[in-house]
C-alpha cells in the first residue's frame, strides 16, 4: 500500500528536473511498487548524453524480465518519459526498490504538468 494514495497531495523534494519539482505540491495520479533506476543514455533528439537520469522503472525496459538489474547493465527502452528517450540504450547507474508515483503539479509560470513520470517515495513529504 503506497504511503501517498491516488488523489492525495504531497510536497515534492525531487531535485532531478532542473529544480522545477523542489518544494512543489503534487497530486498523486498513480502509484506502483517497482524498482526505479537512475540511468545514463544519449538523447535521440539532441545527441547529448544524459547522466543519472532519474527515474525509469523496470517495466519500461524491453526484454529484461523481473529481476533487479545490476549497475553497468545496458538495456533498451521505448519509454517516452522525456523527449529523446524513446528507443534508446540505457546504462544502469543505480537502482532503488520503492514506490514510484505519477504526479500532476503546476510550474511557477502557471503551466500545469500532468502525468509526470516518475517521483519516488523518498522524494515526497507529507503536507503536514
Amino acid at each position: 500500500m503506497p504511503t501517498y494514495p491516488v488523489g492525495s497531495n504531497a510536497i515534492s523534494q525531487a531535485d532531478h528536473m532542473g529544480g522545477m519539482m523542489e518544494n512543489v505540491e503534487v497530486t498523486i495520479v498513480a502509484a506502483y511498487e517497482t524498482t526505479a533506476y537512475a540511468t545514463t543514455y544519449t538523447s535521440t533528439n539532441t545527441g547529448i548524453t544524459i547522466e543519472e537520469h532519474k527515474w525509469i522503472v523496470q517495466e519500461e525496459f524491453l526484454d529484461v524480465g523481473e529481476g533487479k538489474l545490476e549497475k553497468g547493465t545496458k538495456v533498451h527502452t521505448n519509454a517516452e518519459d522525456m523527449k529523446g528517450m524513446k528507443d534508446t540504450i540505457h546504462n544502469i547507474d543505480f537502482s532503488l526498490s520503492t514506490t514510484v508515483y505519477m504526479v500532476n503539479f503546476n510550474l511557477p509560470n502557471g503551466r500545469k504538468v500532468t502525468n509526470h513520470k516518475w517521483v519516488v517515495e523518498e522524494e515526497l513529504e507529507s503536507l503536514e
